[in-house]
């Protein structure tokens, strides 16, 4: 596959949630785009044998789909974010317990 030059690779604010991303193929990355954010995930690397052995069959492409691995965790992170960006429940209590509790420090710290 050629290498794909975007012209304008930034798509989304960096002040909101993503919501359209390149669209990434067995070949790498395309020009088509995505709507929604993408999945968080990572190649799992397989090393390269020590010694050429000429019987030793080689991967036509070193990334491919087999080889991707969600990152759980981010994931996660993602939702728990863009339920706090809503307005529902964040960890530990509301978000407007956590603005009032930062409202009341901010007035004390202040006297």
């Amino acid at each position: 596959m050629p290498q794909v030059i975007i012209e304008n690779p930034i798509l989304n604010s960096p002040y909101s949630e993503p919501t359209r991303h390149f669209h990434f193929t067995d070949e790498g990355i395309t020009s088509e785009i995505d709507e929604g954010r993408r999945v968080s995930s990572y190649f799992v690397p397989i090393p390269r044998a020590r010694k050429k052995n000429p019987k030793q069959m080689a991967f036509e492409t070193e990334w491919t789909q087999d080889r991707l691995k969600e990152n759980d965790f981010i994931n996660k992170v993602r939702g728990r974010v863009a339920l706090w960006r809503r307005g529902g429940v964040a960890v530990g209590g509301s978000v407007q317990a956590a603005s009032t509790c930062l409202a009341t420090s901010r007035r004390a710290s202040s006297i």
